[in-house]
């Protein structure tokens, strides 16, 4: 009978002692994954703050971009009607009667146009309004790439490091609430050091509260628009230097009114992609700041 009774109670003992050891084993681990998180918000949190402020100066520039190009072709339109002024004399005689007409009449008309004070003003005026939207475009597309760059790191982050050791501290944290349980009803570890397992326990299962999926989108729109905004600021930058190109102002009127109609609207295009990349960027850093508090909490009660 004493060697039964002998049995059971070296079994105890070392029952409990297992207990103790799974206890502080499960509570390294949640150390080890639960750890550092704070750290890994913080620099997903920069890099979204250097997003919005760049992908902002994106949307300034984009804007100013498409304002010029209104005022180039509000200029245009003056340049087009003095034109056609100039077109009508080398048509229409003093008497009201049409003149012979020459093959060159509009060559003429516009050399007489280009020549006169008003027209080299007017002339002079639409080329500098043309290399100001060609210089805003090719801004956007510089801060659009470079939000892209930013986006890109981000999304990647938010889709791996992140959410791999969130899900790596929720499965970490699991283990010590069994390992705590079982410590509980073996009375294998203090009250006090009960209490402060428990705190740890609660304060991290939080993270199961956190929506990463916002993070992760909220990044991916951030760098899908800054893609969007470098192509189109692009193909708006290539298209704004050839309309205001001395080729196609002094040689075709109706492709230098297309090109320009063209880079107008890719201005318009690349300054809402850069708009749309401000907010994901900004938006990001709210639902951080709610995953940082959690991952502050947690990192808090390991200590």
């Amino acid at each position: 009978m004493r060697t039964a009774f002998s049995v059971f109670a070296l079994m105890g003992i070392i029952s409990s002692a297992h207990a103790a050891v799974d206890l502080e084993t499960a509570l390294s681990k949640v150390r080890a994954s639960c750890g550092g998180i704070s750290e890994e918000l913080n620099t997903m949190k920069t890099l979204a703050g250097i997003g919005t402020a760049v992908s902002a100066v994106g949307t300034v520039a984009g804007g100013a971009a498409v304002a010029t190009g209104v005022m180039k072709n509000n200029t245009d339109l003056e340049i087009a009607a003095k034109m056609e002024e100039l077109r009508n004399k080398q048509l229409i005689g003093n008497d009201g009667g049409w003149k012979r007409i020459e093959p060159d009449y509009v060559e003429k008309a516009w050399n007489e146009f280009k020549n006169s004070d008003e027209g080299s003003v007017l002339n002079k005026k639409s080329e500098t309004l043309g290399n100001i939207r060609t210089g805003t475009l090719a801004a956007t597309t510089a801060t659009n790439i470079a939000g892209a760059a930013v986006g890109g790191v981000n999304m990647k982050k938010a889709r791996g490091s992140l959410s791999e050791q969130v899900s790596e501290c929720l499965a970490s944290v699991k283990e010590l609430s069994a390992a705590y349980g079982q410590a509980r009803i073996s009375r294998t570890a203090s009250d006090e050091d009960l209490g402060r397992i428990e705190t740890i326990v609660r304060v991290c299962d939080e993270w199961s509260t956190v929506d990463l999926s916002k993070i992760d989108n909220r990044a991916t729109g951030a760098f899908a628009s800054s893609v969007v905004g470098a192509a189109t600021g692009a193909a708006g930058t290539i298209t704004s230097a050839l309309a205001n190109s001395n080729g196609v102002r002094d040689g075709d009127p109706i492709k230098e009114k297309n090109l320009n109609t063209a880079s107008n609207v890719l201005a318009g295009g690349a300054t809402v992609a850069s708009g749309a990349a401000t907010i994901f960027n900004a938006t990001q850093i709210s639902v951080i700041k709610r995953a940082s508090t959690v991952a502050d909490a947690c990192e808090g009660a390991l200590k």
